[in-house]
């Protein structure tokens, strides 16, 4: 996944073997309390669910409530992950 500076993301193509990402390919996931995270972009926005359109953007400045994620691991199904956002939208890779 790779963010565009207007806050918007796309899947951009697989890297080589060895091919290290580039810095809009790198997110960081900033913890806040045992449940939840903050996911931050390589422009140094917040991610969060746009509340008009459902689209993950990433143009926050700052962390509150809409840029809250809670991650869940299901060890029952691994590698099985979601990310549940502040309005109960669930986000998986299944």
């Amino acid at each position: 996944m790779k963010s565009w500076d207007d806050g918007t993301f796309a899947l951009g193509a697989p890297h080589g073997e060895g091919e290290e990402p580039s810095p809009e390919e790198i997110f960081t996931a900033i913890r806040i309390n045992d449940n939840r995270i903050a996911l931050k972009s390589g422009y140094g926005k917040y991610l969060k669910v746009d509340s008009a359109t459902g689209a993950i953007v990433g143009r926050s400045d700052a962390v509150s409530a809409p840029e809250l994620w809670e991650p869940i691991f299901d060890v029952s199904t691994w590698p099985k992950s979601m990310l549940y956002a502040y309005n109960l939208m669930l986000l998986s890779n299944a």
